[in-house]
């Protein structure tokens, strides 16, 4: 009588193990795709839909930008010349057939060391920002979108309350 061996003494579960974490492995990574499908990349163009603030104002006397004509990637200076009270967070927004249309939503760094952010405007979903209180003349930075396309825009204050803005030209 031939002795067979058996493979699996000594090991919980034999081969159930391995294709059960196969299955999970799959079902996240699809999971994950489809998450990412929803989302999309951040060089898409954004949505339209208007301002994020519709009664934002233009207010040079409030917010300046330093340059106002700059290319796409840039880091910008805000001064504030009656050292307004802000938050951290902006909006870029672009003058289209003479409405402003949300594009970007940014976060200012407070000192040069810091890292201006930016994110893409996607599904309607707004931005989380640091509930942080900002006084005096500035400066503060933001970072213009690498993917921003040349035209007029508008930067605008997010969470300071009463929202104002400054014209911006993106050029090529």
């Amino acid at each position: 009588m031939a002795r067979t061996r058996d493979r699996t003494r000594g090991r919980s579960g034999g081969g159930r193990t391995g294709k059960w974490l196969v299955s999970v492995f799959v079902f996240v990574l699809v999971a994950g795709l489809v998450a990412c499908a929803n989302e999309g990349p951040d060089d898409e163009p954004a949505p339209t839909g208007g301002p994020y603030d519709a009664s934002a104002e233009l207010r040079p006397d409030l917010l300046e930008l330093e340059p106002d004509e700059v290319r796409p990637g840039a880091t910008i200076r805000m001064h504030y010349p009656e050292e307004t009270p802000r938050g951290v967070g902006y909006v870029l927004e672009e003058e289209v057939e003479g409405t402003w249309q949300l594009r970007y939503f940014l976060t200012a760094a407070e000192h040069s060391g810091a890292s201006p952010s930016w994110s893409n405007v996607r599904g309607g979903n707004g931005p989380v920002w640091p509930d942080v209180g900002v006084t005096g003349p500035g400066p503060n930075w933001i970072q213009i979108p690498h993917r921003a396309e040349p035209g007029t825009y508008r930067v605008c204050t997010a969470n300071a309350g009463d929202e104002f803005c400054a014209r911006l030209q993106l050029i090529d």
